[in-house]
C-alpha cells in the first residue's frame, strides 16, 4: 500500500527516507496499477512499458519544443527528421541501458521549456495557474535529479531578471515574485531535504557520494563535436540579435557546468559516472539549438552543414563502416563515423545484439524456484545460486530473494560484489544449505560434477540441485 516511505528495502540496500521520490512515487503507481495484471513475478514488464512510454513523452515534448522554430509547414519532414535523430541518440541508450531517472528528469526540464515559452509568447505573467505549474516543476526538478538543479535554477533565475530588466516585458517586482515562488523556496526545501550542504560540502570521509563511479555510457566529444559549432553559432545569433530564450541560458549555463564537472573529474573529486551524466540535459539543448538555427538562419554554409552532419548521423545509425568491414575489414584501420556518431553506433549495437541474460526457459526455472522458495530457502532466508554475475543480480531482484550464500544483512555499504560472488565450495562446505540454484556457463561448468547431488527440477536454463 506504501508506494514510497523510509521502511521499504530489497535484497541488496533499504531505501532512504530522504530519496529523490519523483522516479519511486511515479514509476511505482504505474506498476501497482499494473500489478493484478503482471503479478510480482513479472512486475518488471511494467517497468519496461512505463520506460517506452517516457521514451514516447520525450519525443512529444521535443516535438513540441522545436515545432514552435518552424512557422512553415514545407519543413515538416525536416522536423521529423531532427526528431528522430534526437530520440535515436541519449533518449533511446536511457530506454535501452534502463538509467531511467534520465529520462524523467530530461521530461521534467522540457515540460518546463514548454511552460515559459506559453507563459512568454501570450503574456500570461500574471496568471497564477502558470505560477502554481512551475512551482511544480522546479519542485520536480529537486525530486527526480539534483545534479541539474544548478542550471536549471540558475538559467530561469537569469531568464526573468532578463525579462524585467532588458526586455521590459515584466516588472522588476514582478520577477522577484516569480523568482522566490518557482525558485527559492523550492531550493530551500530540497537543500534542506537531502542535506546538500552535509553530503557533499561538509563530508570528511574517504568518498562523497559525488567520487563513487559507476556503469555507465561515456563519451567526452564524439557525439557533439561535430555539432557544437551550429550550437555555439546559435547562441552567438541570439546573443546579437537580442532574442534570448530560456533555452539560451540552459545552453550557455550547460557548458560553464560542464567544465566545472570536467575540472572536478580530473581532480579526481567526481566520478566519471557523474560527470557522464549532465550530457543528457545536453543532448536536448544542441538539437533545440540546431532546430532553431536551421529554421530561421539564411546562410548558405549552415545547411550545408546541417544536411553533413544528418548525413553523418544516418551513416553511424546503419553501421555503413560496420558492413564494410564485413566485406573487407583491411579497408579502413579506423571509422570515423562510428566515433563522430558513437551514440547511434552504441544504440543500433545494442538493439542488433540477440543475446538474453534472461531468456524464456530462466522465467521458467525461476518461476519455480518462486513457487517453492520456502522449501528451497536455507535457515538465513538465502537460496544460494550458482551463475554468471549479472544473472544473479536479475533473479535476485525478480524473486526479491538473496541469491548468495552467508549473507544475511542488508547493508547499503556493502559492496554488490560482495553479495554476488560465491563459489561452488562455500556452498558444498556450508551444512546449512541443503538447495541451491545451478545456471550453468563456461565459468562454472566444470566445477560441479551433477552425478553429486539429486536434481529437484531441470530444463534448458538450468536446475535445482539438493545436496
Amino acid at each position: 500500500n506504501d508506494i514510497y516511505n523510509n521502511t521499504m528495502s530489497n535484497v541488496v540496500y533499504n531505501v532512504p527516507s530522504n530519496g529523490m521520490f519523483f522516479s519511486s512515487t511515479n514509476t511505482g503507481t504505474f506498476l501497482e496499477i499494473l500489478k493484478p495484471i503482471t503479478g510480482d513475478f513479472y512486475l518488471f514488464k511494467s517497468f519496461i512499458i512505463f520506460e517506452m512510454l517516457s521514451y514516447f513523452l520525450s519525443g512529444v515534448l521535443f516535438y513540441f519544443i522545436i515545432k514552435g522554430y518552424n512557422n512553415s509547414n514545407k519543413k515538416n519532414m525536416f522536423t521529423i527528421l531532427i526528431l528522430f535523430l534526437y530520440q535515436m541518440g541519449y533518449p533511446l541508450l536511457n530506454l535501452l541501458y534502463g538509467f531511467h531517472y534520465w529520462g524523467l528528469i530530461i521530461l521534467v526540464i522540457s515540460t518546463i521549456i514548454i511552460t515559459i515559452k506559453e507563459l512568454v509568447t501570450n503574456k500570461m505573467y500574471n496568471n497564477p495557474i502558470m505560477i502554481i505549474m512551475l512551482f511544480i516543476q522546479l519542485l520536480s526538478v529537486f525530486i527526480t535529479y539534483y545534479l541539474y538543479v544548478p542550471v536549471i535554477y540558475a538559467a530561469l533565475g537569469f531568464y526573468f531578471l532578463y525579462l524585467s530588466c532588458i526586455k521590459k516585458e515584466i516588472t522588476l517586482k514582478r520577477s522577484i515574485v516569480y523568482i522566490t515562488i518557482i525558485l527559492i523556496i523550492p531550493f530551500i526545501f530540497g537543500m534542506l531535504f537531502f542535506n546538500i550542504i552535509g553530503e557533499y560540502f561538509m563530508n570528511t570521509g574517504p568518498e562523497s557520494n559525488m567520487s563513487i563511479d559507476g556503469y555507465n555510457y561515456k563519451n567526452l566529444l564524439g557525439n557533439i563535436i561535430y555539432i557544437l559549432p551550429l550550437f555555439f553559432y546559435n547562441i552567438y545569433n541570439e546573443i546579437k540579435k537580442h532574442q534570448l530564450t530560456l533555452v539560451t541560458f540552459i545552453s550557455i549555463l550547460n557548458i560553464i557546468y560542464l567544465i566545472l564537472l570536467f575540472i572536478l573529474c580530473m581532480k579526481g573529486i567526481m566520478s566519471n559516472y557523474y560527470f557522464s551524466k549532465i550530457y543528457n540535459l545536453l543532448w536536448l539543448n544542441v538539437f533545440i539549438c540546431l532546430a532553431n538555427v536551421t529554421y530561421n538562419s539564411k546562410e548558405n554554409f549552415v545547411n550545408f552543414y546541417v544536411c553533413s552532419y544528418i548525413i553523418i548521423s544516418i551513416f553511424a545509425i546503419l553501421r555503413v563502416e560496420t558492413i564494410l568491414n564485413k566485406f573487407n575489414p583491411n579497408i579502413s584501420s579506423n571509422t570515423i563515423i562510428s566515433n563522430i556518431g558513437n551514440i547511434y553506433d552504441k544504440n543500433i549495437e545494442e538493439l542488433s545484439d540477440r543475446k538474453f541474460l534472461i531468456n524464456k526457459d530462466t522465467y521458467e526455472l525461476l518461476n519455480h524456484v518462486k513457487e517453492h522458495e520456502d522449501e528451497y530457502k536455507n535457515i538465513r532466508g538465502e537460496i544460494p545460486f550458482i551463475a554468471l554475475y549479472y544473472r544473479k543480480i536479475w533473479s535476485s531482484q525478480i524473486l526479491d530473494i538473496v541469491s548468495s550464500n552467508k549473507y544475511n544483512n542488508k547493508n547499503s555499504n556493502l559492496k554488490l560484489d560482495t553479495m554476488y560472488l560465491n563459489s561452488i565450495d562455500e556452498i558444498k562446505d556450508d551444512y546449512d544449505v541443503k538447495y541451491f540454484v545451478w545456471i550453468p556457463d563456461k565459468q562454472n561448468s566444470a566445477k560441479i560434477d551433477i552425478n553429486d547431488y539429486t536434481i529437484i527440477y531441470e530444463n534448458e536454463c538450468g536446475y535445482v540441485l539438493k545436496k
